[in-house]
């Protein structure tokens, strides 16, 4: 697996993109979330990549400092209700996390915490270990992630004995009290 995979993986995510619409107040450009309906100004996003619905289908681009996005050297203007697709960032302490695991294992537990319900734009809170064991031979402790999907809460404790021989292993609870135990993941 490259890196380009794992991007595809994460893109592939639910709850991946803020969606919403633009309206003009006071002449500025609001972004609203469909889902919250909470405001924000536009400008908030410039130089980010953000996706627009334009002519049928969803075009991605640049949001520039003059409110159009670039898309594919096209200028494309932002009208009145248009819908955009913002996407989030993924917890910082998470993805460096990810970027310690093999691929399998990113792959695996990306799969269960899609197919408990969970995404990894999820995450509000990762606390990253492994980050501070770098220049140790013998690896050993536990990385502590929370994952909040709007309907339930899920913790997951990833620990880890990492030397001449792997071990690792993911102990999972939900907030209605819900355990599992994921070994040779």
């Amino acid at each position: 697996m490259d890196g380009q995979f794992r991007l595809k993986i994460m893109e592939c995510q639910s709850r991946a993109f803020l969606t919403g619409s633009i309206e003009k107040l006071n002449e500025e450009w609001v972004f609203f979330d469909d889902i919250s309906d909470e405001a924000s100004m536009l400008e908030e996003f410039v130089g980010q990549k953000i996706e627009i619905f334009h002519s049928g289908r969803w075009k991605k681009g640049i949001l520039t400092e003059d409110q159009t996005v670039m898309s594919d050297g096209e200028m494309l203007l932002l009208e009145e209700k248009a819908s955009l697709r913002i996407p989030k960032p993924v917890n910082f302490s998470l993805e460096m996390l990810f970027g310690e695991w093999e691929d399998g294992l990113f792959h695996r537990f990306v799969s269960f915490l899609n197919g408990a319900g969970f995404s990894i734009y999820d995450c509000i809170y990762c606390h990253n270990v492994l980050s501070c064991l770098v220049n140790l031979e013998k690896k050993e402790g536990v990385n502590f992630m929370l994952f909040d999907n709007g309907e339930a809460i899920l913790s997951v404790h990833h620990h880890f004995r990492l030397g001449k021989q792997a071990d690792e292993w993911f102990e999972c609870t939900w907030s209605n009290g819900r355990r599992m135990l994921l070994k040779k993941m």
